[in-house]
Order: structure tokens, then C-alpha cells, then sequence
């Protein structure tokens, strides 16, 4: 079978985005890049897609079926890591929601008056 531009075209993106993920050092900082440069990359073969015959796409992922499925591996690790962090800053945030709550409750109680009157 004889390939397509597109065909080679979508080979290109995809060695790209392989790249992309082995290049990920596992930071959270690059993990959100390299999601964002992804999924510019997969809205690109979807479309790329749409331009291959049927029988290119069934070729495309019989020969490359262990390459997509080690990526989807990749991206679920990055998800992982971003969720996580997403996780612990939730966590931070209900403390410091309470830390704030004991200053505020501290600080009325401290702003009452401490005057007693009385009548002589």
C-alpha cells in the first residue's frame, strides 16, 4: 500500500507527541506543558484523520498499536500527577480556610471591650 501525504503527515505528529512524552522530566510544571503542546498535537491527527482512507487508519494503528497504547499510558501518568497536586493544594486551601477562622474568632474576641463599667 502505497502512503499518503496524510498518512506521513499524522506519522510526523504522532513521533512528535512520543517525543513530547519521553521528554517529560515528571514535574508538574512540564506536565501541564506538555498537555497543553499535546493536545494541540492530537486535535491535528484527528484531523488528519478525517483526510485518510479507512484502510490507512486500520494500517496506521495495527502497526503502531504498541506506540498508542504506551502513550495513553503516558497521559494518564501525567493526569495522575496534576490530579494529585490538584488534590494537596485543595487540602492546603481547606487549612488555611480554618487558620483563618481561629484568627477572625481570636481577633473578636479580642476586640470586645475590656472596660467594666460600674456606678460608684
Amino acid at each position: 500500500m502505497e502512503t499518503s501525504k496524510y498518512f506521513t503527515e499524522k506519522l510526523n505528529v504522532f513521533h512528535t507527541i512520543q517525543e513530547t512524552l519521553e521528554n517529560w522530566d515528571g514535574s508538574l510544571e512540564q506536565a501541564v506543558e506538555v498537555l497543553k503542546k499535546n493536545e494541540q498535537h492530537f486535535k491535528k491527527m484527528q484531523a488528519l484523520d478525517n483526510q485518510l482512507s479507512a484502510e490507512e487508519q486500520k494500517a496506521f494503528q495495527t502497526q503502531h498499536r504498541t506506540e498508542l497504547q504506551e502513550m495513553v499510558e503516558k497521559q494518564q501518568q501525567l493526569m495522575a500527577v496534576i490530579q494529585e497536586e490538584q488534590t494537596h493544594l485543595k487540602k492546603q486551601l481547606g487549612q488555611l480556610g480554618k487558620k483563618n477562622k481561629v484568627v477572625s474568632n481570636y481577633m473578636a474576641i479580642q476586640k470586645k471591650s475590656l472596660f467594666v463599667e460600674k456606678d460608684f
